[in-house]
C-alpha cells in the first residue's frame, strides 16, 4: 500500500498500483470467471488472496494477482498448493532460507518501515523504489519479476520441502504434471504481460493477439485500446456511430476498433 513516508519520494506512477479501481465484477469479467470466486479467494476459509478490505475496490495488483490465480485455476491446479506457493514466496530469501523480512506500519503514524533482523529502517535509508518493489514483492508476490523467472519452481520446491504433506499429488495426476511445464506457462500466462520495473506493468487480458491493454498509468487503468478506454468505444457504438465514424473521430485503426467492441462482447461481422 501507498504510504506518507514515501509520498514525497516515490514515483507518481507507483501510486497508481495500489489505488482502488475495479470492482469485483470487472476483475470477473477480465479474468474470465465469476466474481463469487474472486470474493471465495479473498475472504472464504483461508484465504487464496489475504489482504483486502471487504467493500473496498480492487487495485490493481490486486487485480493482476487475480489473474494469475484465475489462470492456475484454469490449469487444474488447487488453491490449496496455490496459497501454499504464494505463502512460500514470501517468506523464503534468495538462498532458500526462510527470514523474517516484514513491513511494519510504525506506531507514531509515520508509514511503514522496514524491519530485518531486530533492525528498522526509514524508506529513504535503503532507496524509495527498492523499499517499494520489495513491498510489492511480498504483499503481491505474483505481480513480481520474480515470479515470472522463477515461475514453476516456486510450485515445485513446495512440494520438494514438504514432502510429507503430498499436497502435489492430491492436486495434480501425472497428465497434468506433464503439461505444467515452463513453455506452456510462459505461452499462456506470462506472454500476456510487460514487465516494467521488475513488476507487472501492462496486461494483455484478451491476449497478444488483441490491442487491449490494462496500465495503470493510462486511463486510469481502464482497458484500453490506442489509449482510449474501450467502454468509450463501446458506448459510441451502441448509440448508433459506424465503424468508420469512430475510426474517424477517434484517429485509431479499424483493428483496434474491432477489439475494444470484442473485448466488451459485441463482435461485428
Amino acid at each position: 500500500m501507498a504510504t506518507e513516508a514515501m509520498d514525497k519520494t516515490v514515483e507518481p506512477w507507483m501510486r497508481e498500483l495500489y489505488l482502488p479501481a475495479y470492482r469485483v465484477s470487472e476483475a470477473a469479467k477480465y479474468a474470465g470467471i465469476h466474481p463469487n470466486t474472486i470474493s471465495a479467494w479473498h475472504y472464504r476459509g483461508n484465504p487464496v488472496l489475504p489482504g483486502r478490505t471487504r467493500g473496498r475496490l480492487l487495485s490493481y495488483l490486486e487485480l493482476i494477482e487475480v489473474a494469475f490465480v484465475a489462470f492456475f485455476r484454469k490449469l487444474g491446479i488447487s488453491m490449496e498448493l496455490v496459497r501454499d506457493a504464494r505463502n512460500y514466496r514470501n517468506f523464503v530469501s534468495d538462498d532458500g532460507r526462510y527470514d523474517n523480512k516484514q513491513f511494519l506500519e510504525d506506531d507514531r503514524g509515520g508509514g511503514f518501515f522496514f524491519f530485518y533482523e531486530g533492525l528498522t529502517k526509514d524508506p529513504s535509508e535503503i532507496g524509495a523504489r527498492n523499499f517499494s518493489v520489495r513491498n510489492i514483492e511480498i504483499e503481491y508476490p505474483f505481480a513480481s519479476l520474480r515470479f515470472k523467472t522463477e515461475g514453476l519452481h516456486i510450485l515445485t520446491e513446495y512440494h520438494k520441502l514438504d514432502p510429507s504433506a503430498r499436497k502435489w499429488d492430491r492436486s495434480m495426476n501425472s497428465d497434468t504434471i506433464e503439461r505444467l511445464n515452463w513453455v506452456h506457462i510462459t505461452e499462456n500466462q506470462f506472454a500476456n504481460f510487460d514487465y516494467e520495473h521488475e513488476i507487472v506493468m501492462r496486461w494483455y487480458p484478451a491476449g497478444r493477439n488483441s490491442q487491449v491493454t490494462i496500465d495503470p498509468r493510462i486511463v486510469f487503468g481502464d482497458p484500453m485500446v490506442s489509449g482510449l478506454s474501450t467502454w468509450v468505444i463501446l458506448g459510441r457504438y451502441n448509440s448508433g456511430e459506424t465503424i468508420a465514424e469512430i475510426m474517424d473521430d477517434f484517429k485509431i485503426s479499424e483493428s483496434a476498433v474491432l477489439d475494444a467492441l470484442a473485448f466488451e462482447g459485441i463482435q461485428v461481422s
